[in-house]
């Protein structure tokens, strides 16, 4: 029996037989990575689907990801949620950016003059940490 073992997207080398595989993986990126991506791997001779399979492949051994995935901590987490929700504003440009700052830190200031009363409800800061 003559063994031949390839890397195309069908088979698969499994102990001493071939296995066609049919499962079709989609993943959905901009133009300008797949571009990219397909550069990078035609110098090292490989397809996306060949990298594609290595990466899946080696998920599937070592049962992990080949690198290091970074937990969000809380305040991430508490922004991807706004984005999510739809909790978020976008601006036009970066003039629009520095306005919207602008207008943040005079709202601030103004509560800042507010006399005692106004801001007894507010906490007070700790003087330890002036």
């Amino acid at each position: 029996m003559y063994l031949q073992c390839s890397y195309n997207l069908f088979t698969k080398c499994v102990g001493v037989g071939m296995i066609t595989s049919n499962d079709i993986v989609r993943a959905r990126v901009t133009a300008e990575i797949k571009s990219n991506a397909v550069k990078v791997l035609d110098e090292m001779g490989l397809s996306v689907s060949d990298a594609i399979r290595m990466l899946l492949i080696r998920i599937a051994k070592e049962q992990a990801m080949p690198f290091d995935v970074k937990v969000p901590n809380a305040h991430t987490r508490e922004a991807i949620k706004d984005i999510k929700d739809g909790a978020v504003r976008t601006l036009e440009s970066f003039e629009d950016l520095l306005d919207d700052m602008d207008a943040e830190i005079t709202r601030d200031e103004e509560v800042q003059k507010r006399p005692e009363k106004d801001q007894e409800k507010r906490p007070e800061s700790n003087s330890r940490n002036r």
